[in-house]
């Protein structure tokens, strides 16, 4: 404490000046002398899955009563991932109920070391500024030629296949990986096509949005295939929007539920089964204007799901 604690009744002329740091850095230092350092992070964000919770709520920086982890990521300078890092928030902290902010920038903050993990404490929520533009790894593909209409079929005939990698770039609709960087691909048995999504070996979260444009003025009834395999959870759910921005973060739009009006298969539990109707859900005449259906895959190791999805023949009437 004598040694790097210094009392003074005035604030020091020169200020201390942050150590920016990387993966190269924190992975060189393997005694733990930088513990204790004010470090930056000069391209930084929080992880998605820190920033939104449940039903895409915008996480606090530290969750009621506890003491909590959020995963910070940063990145190289030319934008490429360089590393992640524990920000480790007190719930007794000013700004521990304050919203978790979505964009990228800097983050200064005490670096701190549990075991082998490095750590941050932030000291205020002032010197994470996180206003720009997110990184994203696996950015939205699609979304080129939109068109809302109330009358279509979609069966992905149109659409030309191919394997490793497979075909994933939809112009009419939207494929977001929203967490993880799997996409909805093109698939095909038997001569037919359908789009299919797992998280079987995925080591992160996976959560894909596969998003149709639909007039729902004009539109009666929204039907699809549905078929899984490998079957261990309830991996697929199904929206209405009205607010989403095409290619635009799907975090901010407004998901209405509407899955429990289908019927999903539970099995098989080893294999696959076949495509079948999921039935017919009546669009409700109070939903009005253009927006979306969005087919949501939430599965890996935040659930542990890892049931195999596929769709086909979605069908507006």
């Amino acid at each position: 404490m004598n040694t790097n604690i210094v009392r003074a009744c005035t604030q020091p002329t020169t200020p201390i000046v942050p150590l920016v740091v990387n993966s190269s850095i924190l992975s060189g230092d393997t005694t733990g002398n930088l513990v204790g350092t004010l470090v930056k992070f000069e391209k930084a964000q929080f992880s998605i899955d820190a920033v939104y919770g449940y039903n895409n709520v915008i996480n606090t920086y530290a969750n009621p009563g506890l003491t909590t982890n959020r995963t910070i990521e940063f990145f190289k300078a030319d934008g490429t991932a360089d590393g992640t890092i524990i920000a480790r928030n007190s719930a007794y902290s000013t700004f521990a109920n304050a919203s978790i902010p979505s964009g990228s920038g800097s983050a200064l903050a005490i670096l701190s070391k549990y075991n082998s993990d490095w750590q941050l404490y932030i000291r205020d929520q002032n010197e994470v500024d996180f206003s720009g533009n997110r990184f994203d790894s696996a950015p939205p593909k699609g979304g080129t030629s939109i068109t809302y209409s109330g009358s279509f079929i979609e069966n992905f005939e149109s659409y030309p296949y191919s394997s490793s990698p497979y075909f994933n770039n939809f112009p009419a609709y939207v494929n977001d990986p929203f967490l993880g960087s799997r996409y909805w691909e093109l698939r095909s048995f038997s001569g037919n096509k359908y789009v299919q999504l797992s998280a079987n070996g995925a080591s992160s979260s996976i959560k894909t949005y596969f998003i149709v444009p639909i007039d729902f003025t004009a539109a009666n009834t929204l039907s699809f295939k549905v078929n899984v395999g490998f079957y261990n959870g309830d991996a697929l759910k199904v929206y209405t929007t009205t607010n989403y921005t095409p290619l635009g973060n799907i975090g901010d739009a407004t998901l209405n539920n509407i899955t429990s009006n289908f019927t999903i298969p539970k099995t098989p539990t080893s294999g696959y089964g076949t495509l079948v109707s999921a039935g017919t859900y009546n669009l409700p005449t109070s939903l009005t204007g253009n927006g979306f259906i969005v087919f949501e895959y939430d599965g890996g190791s935040s659930n542990g799901i890892t049931t195999t999805v596929q769709l086909d023949d979605i069908t507006v009437q």
